[in-house]
């Protein structure tokens, strides 16, 4: 009961805004923003066996800069953020492991937080999700560049100089039915830097080799970037680069017990940048850019057998009508229950939609609940529903079809279910004109034979789409 009363306190105080004064050693800075956090789009509940598969340590530490100190200002958001998760996704991407190059072409918190910080004097804190909106949409400088100041006027061509350097994607980690602590796991070995919202307390200022979890004065929110784990480390615990430079803690960085986390952290964002580029392979065959599987199993653990459509390998620029891409193999029956799994070996969003021969509507499927459509780990496996819950066929007989769509870009699902309920013919068609100039060639998109199943060569195209005919009972 105390630990509970404690963290109501924990809750109100972190809505409060927050003031620090001058004789604070270490400054914080984060506002929790929980409607903000609760809108984001979460990162895509995997199969069970996708977590339990992570290696049991795991570390970005090689990546990150050399911490530094906030000093007297609440940008901890933009320094969790900014310096240390785009720097490391940077140092990832160019593979860069000199600590010194590392630090000098780190990106400028102030960037960010000066156009995010909710006070006028660098004495208030900020929002961890506006922050990565901006790097998001208008990227970060370089510190070199952009120095840390309070109120540094942005020219031009420190927005020109940003706009190099954007983020792809923020995620919330969080999510009710999983336990978190497998989340960031994921998005570590994954090399994906974590940034988390947490409660801190006077006892923080002291800490060194692992915090205590004391939640004695509280003195904020704080934000901070998780850069690795151990499970066999103090009894399983994450590494965190703070803000309050080299002297503080263990030369800037610190250990937090897993416990402790979920006890104290109410906000954590897997922060994404592009991949890093593919090895050049030499050989005269190209590269796989795009690939992915599904699969139909039934509630008593059986598949629905699919078998490819005769003109399955064709040119998707000369679709002709009544051409799907696969068919079941027998007719399925209203009430049977399922199951689909989607795979895919890049990073990808993936879209599933449902389409009525009958009713002519068009139903997206998959991403629900406000989860993110990204695939971007290097494999990926999604129950759709869940893995707890199946799909029922109801009581309308007739062509059934299932459409899923692998993009290496974001879509707007509804709009594109929208087109196609607005066009005429065949769904091959509908989705051939919903996603006009998109579409693979066909000739560069090799189909599975006996599963649902493609590999394909991109080539400046951008989506593969994929169309299930049931014949339905």
């Amino acid at each position: 009961m105390k630990k509970q009363y404690l963290a109501l306190i924990v809750f109100v105080l972190g809505c409060l805004p927050f003031v620090q004064g001058q004789d604070q050693p270490y400054f914080t800075g984060l506002e929790f923003n929980q409607d903000a956090y609760e809108e984001l789009a979460a990162v895509p509940p995997l199969l069970t066996r996708e977590y339990s598969a992570t290696p049991s340590s795991f570390s970005l530490k090689e990546y990150a800069p050399i911490p530094k100190n906030q000093g007297q200002q609440g940008s901890c958001v933009g320094w969790s953020t900014t310096y240390a998760a785009r720097t490391i996704l940077e140092s990832i991407y160019n593979a860069e492991l000199d600590k010194y190059n590392i630090t000098s072409n780190a990106f400028s918190p102030s960037f960010a937080y000066n156009q995010a910080q909710l006070g006028s004097s660098c004495d208030r804190g900020s929002y961890i999700s506006s922050v990565l909106k901006i790097l998001q949409e208008q990227g970060a400088p370089r510190l070199k560049d952009f120095p840390y100041e309070c109120n540094r006027a942005i020219t031009q061509t420190d927005r020109i100089k940003a706009s190099q350097h954007k983020i792809k994607e923020y995620r919330r980690l969080y999510s009710s039915s999983q336990d978190v602590i497998q989340l960031v796991k994921k998005s570590i070995s994954e090399k994906k830097p974590v940034v988390i919202g947490m409660a801190c307390y006077k006892s923080f200022y002291s800490a060194s080799g692992v915090w205590s979890g004391v939640q004695d004065e509280f003195l904020g929110g704080h934000a901070m970037a998780i850069i690795g784990y151990d499970d066999t480390k103090y009894g399983g615990a994450v590494e965190i680069m703070n803000s309050w430079g080299t002297d503080w803690g263990n030369d800037g960085f610190i250990w937090v017990k897993y416990s402790d986390l979920k006890d104290n952290c109410r906000e954590f964002y897997e922060v994404l940048g592009e991949e890093p580029p593919t090895p050049v392979v030499v050989e005269e065959k190209e590269t796989v850019d795009l690939s992915g599987s599904m699969r139909l199993v039934k509630d008593d653990g059986t598949e629905i057998g699919t078998k490819i459509a005769t003109n399955a390998n064709r040119d998707f620029n000369i679709v002709s009508a009544g051409n799907s891409t696969y068919r079941t193999v027998n007719s399925v029956s209203s009430g049977t229950q399922f199951r689909v799994y989607i795979s895919n070996n890049q990073p990808a969003y993936v879209y599933l939609l449902g389409y009525s021969g009958t009713s002519q509507k068009v139903q997206p499927l998959y991403p629900f609940g406000n989860y993110s459509a990204y695939l971007n780990y290097k494999s990926n496996s999604v129950a759709f529903p869940n893995e707890d819950y199946y799909i029922r066929m109801d009581e309308n007989k007739g062509k059934d079809y299932l459409i899923i769509l692998y993009s290496k870009e974001k879509l707007d699902i509804n709009s594109i279910a929208k087109d196609m309920e607005n066009n005429f013919g065949h769904v091959s068609i509908k989705v051939k004109r919903a996603l006009e100039g998109k579409i693979v060639e066909g000739s560069n998109i090799t189909f599975g034979k006996r599963n649902i199943s493609f590999e394909a060569v991109s080539k400046g195209k951008s989506i593969v789409p994929i169309i299930l005919e049931v014949d339905h009972i």
